[in-house]
């Protein structure tokens, strides 16, 4: 037993992601936390932007969206609407991550991720039906996409009772309704 635990915390070791100095912070909620060990987040962005707050050591440098990469910390407000995303990229110590934040309509259900998918299944697909148990008048859902961590990448909102979101064989995202038929959704 004491070997095998052994073994498991080398392994831990092995595959931790190193410590950064680099922490982003949103005036909406940034799900999860940054972490330069993630490629992507959601926040809310009330009245048409996000504030995106830029802690890093003077020599890193943060390129926000399509502005010039600049180095120390500072504040960046970025123009987003629900839907859309930004890119950011960090360089720090000769390495540069690329982040993805992306806001997330005012509706969109809450949700938290613990552990993450195996590598070889790099996104999940599910269902979002909690808005009709939480109102009898509503009967909109959310087709979902989210990361290996949890992360919303994709969605769609229906306006209908959603059944079932699968991929077809050729990639197409397919939406199976209670009352109709399918519906591709376009993006």
């Amino acid at each position: 037993m004491r070997r095998a635990l052994g073994i498991a915390s080398a392994f831990l070791a092995l595959t931790a992601v190193p410590a950064s100095a680099a922490t982003l912070t949103s005036n909406g909620a940034l799900s999860p936390s940054f972490s330069r060990g993630l490629s992507n987040f959601t926040t809310t962005c009330n009245g048409g932007s996000m504030r995106l707050g830029i802690s890093v050591l003077r020599s890193t440098s943060v390129k926000v969206g399509t502005a010039a990469a600049l180095k120390g910390p500072r504040t960046a407000t970025v123009k987003l609407q629900p839907g859309k995303r930004v890119i950011v990229q960090v360089t720090e110590g000769g390495r540069t991550s690329s982040h993805s934040i992306r806001c997330v309509p005012s509706d969109f259900p809450r949700s938290s991720a613990t552990g993450m998918l195996p590598a070889d299944i790099p996104m999940l697909a599910i269902n979002d039906i909690s808005s009709r148990t939480r109102s009898k008048t509503s009967n909109t859902s959310y087709a979902i996409i989210v990361d290996r961590h949890g992360v919303p990448i994709w969605w769609h909102k229906e306006n209908l009772s959603l059944v079932n979101f699968f991929a077809t064989p050729d990639g197409s995202l397919a939406i199976g309704h209670a009352s109709g038929p399918l519906k591709l959704p376009s993006r």
